[in-house]
């Protein structure tokens, strides 16, 4: 393969990782929309509870696989050693599997504790445990994705993950236009369905080149002897890793629905969700850079693993700051224009959000950085979060509402950014040695 097309396939795979990530982002803009024009804020906010939930209980026994795949994968890979790759695809399948059932079981039973929390009626609590199946597919596919990515199908995996989104954001905006009605029952089939449908996708494709793989042709699945005990020691991380990251990722939204209600949740939301497009500068980044990060510092490259790291930090931050400056000027239009009454408020919650969003951009490459170095940064940072969200990030909301937990959302990710660039500069005080 010639340098133009290995140019033209990165091109190929940085246009779909970001299509992807605009396609996610545009069905969280569009769910915003049709669900505040045509039902409520209200039950937008219901919407954005059930997500936090879910993702609350399936969290509880992630351990991330897709990562685990692609890490011990790339290794293998990187020693020649394929038999082993074989075996660490073939022990990820048998997790994924038993996540997902432990998952979905998890969320059934507790799903009565979750609507005396949430105070949700019968009927609601019915969905909710409809809605809890999309956790279920998501977290069996973790394989498949980890596997596709680590031999470079990036365009596959982001193409097919992209039509999930473009398909629920059609089918929703034509019933949303045609009916001028569209419930919440509604948005949660319809989620459960493409998520289904996208999991028989990868699936396929993950069998078809898994298949087609030539380094496994006439190998049988096998794994080092004593390597249990390594995985099961880097596996309980990202378990204690994943508890904490899902308390973090979905606990302000829990916090509001308590102290407050699913109408200040769903505008807290719209918030954030307008600051959720800098995600488009630094995830696909992030996804398309681990496995490039994992194979340079398996083969010793540290000055080369460095500045992978730093050198797209400057236009991160120009692009974010500039994306937040936008924002901040258009706000109220903004919110007219999703059909939300707009208060002097909600431009100081704008603000502290939005520096929250760029200093948590600046630190993208940070989950990679713990899972090649030490998983155990990433429980720390986790178990710290959890910890400020719950003592401190409450007591914000408490006393000064959404104002309150936007300043404490900013001051967390200033105090996450400060610990993991000292770990980072740490590490290239050791370099230099």
């Amino acid at each position: 393969m010639n340098l133009n097309n290995i140019k033209s396939l990165f091109r190929l795979k940085v246009l779909t990782s970001y299509g992807n990530i605009a396609s996610n982002i545009a069905l969280g803009f569009a769910c915003l929309y049709f669900l505040n024009k045509y039902a409520s804020v209200s039950v937008y906010g219901q919407f954005i509870l059930f997500k936090s939930t879910a993702g609350l209980m399936a969290g509880v026994l992630s351990v991330r696989s897709s990562d685990v795949v692609i890490k011990f994968f790339k290794e293998f890979e990187a020693l020649n050693q394929f038999s082993y790759s074989l075996g660490i695809i073939r022990l990820g399948l048998l997790l994924d599997v038993v996540t997902s059932i432990l998952i979905y079981t998890f969320i059934y039973f507790s799903a009565t504790l979750g609507a005396k929390f949430l105070e949700l009626d019968a009927t609601t609590l019915d969905i909710f445990i409809v809605f809890g199946l999309t956790s279920f597919f998501a977290y069996l596919r973790g394989t498949p994705i980890g596997y596709l990515q680590s031999i470079g199908k990036f365009t596959t995996v982001n193409i097919i993950t992209m039509l999930e989104s473009v398909s629920i954001l059609i089918v929703m905006a034509y019933i949303s236009i045609i009916h001028k009605k569209i419930t919440l029952e509604f948005i949660v089939y319809l989620h459960v369905t493409a998520y289904f449908c996208t999991s028989i996708l990868l699936y396929y494709f993950f069998y078809w080149y898994h298949k087609s793989n030539v380094n496994f042709k006439g190998l049988s699945s096998s794994l080092p002897i004593g390597f249990m005990k390594k995985f099961i020691k880097y596996t309980s991380a990202f378990f204690l890793s994943s508890i904490f990251k899902a308390v973090n990722q979905n606990g302000d939204n829990l916090l509001i629905g308590y102290f407050l209600s699913s109408l200040e949740v769903g505008i807290y939301q719209t918030v954030k969700k307008l600051y959720s497009l800098i995600e488009i500068v630094v995830q696909p980044l992030a996804i398309l850079m681990y496995p490039k990060l994992v194979s340079i510092y398996s083969r010793g490259k540290y000055k080369d693993f460095v500045k992978c790291i730093l050198y797209p930090q400057r236009y991160i931050l120009v692009i974010s700051l500039g994306y937040m400056f936008l924002i901040s000027f258009f706000l109220n239009e903004l919110f007219d224009y999703f059909q939300i009454s707009f208060r002097e408020e909600y431009y100081y919650i704008s603000i502290f959000v939005g520096l929250g969003y760029v200093i948590s951009s600046l630190i993208w490459w940070a989950r990679i950085f713990s899972n090649i170095i030490d998983p155990m940064i990433s429980v720390k940072a986790n178990v710290f979060t959890s910890i400020y969200l719950i003592c401190i990030s409450s007591v914000f909301l408490f006393s000064l509402k959404l104002t309150g937990l936007s300043i404490s959302f900013f001051i967390l990710n200033l105090l996450l950014a400060i610990y993991i660039f000292y770990l980072f500069n740490d590490l290239r005080g050791e370099q230099n040695e």
